[in-house]
């Protein structure tokens, strides 16, 4: 990712970075889900 950041201001940089955590829990948050429906990694 430091690459893509080039050319950016360091707010757009910090909001790009915020918005990759906030997808990356929601991926955890499905995955949890699914976990609790029985489904394990190898079907990832």
């Amino acid at each position: 990712m430091g690459e893509d950041t080039k050319g950016l201001s360091q707010r757009e940089s910090a909001e790009l970075g915020l918005q990759s955590v906030i997808d990356l829990m929601e991926d955890i948050e499905v995955f949890n889900k699914l976990s609790d429906y029985g489904a394990t990694q190898d079907q990832f």
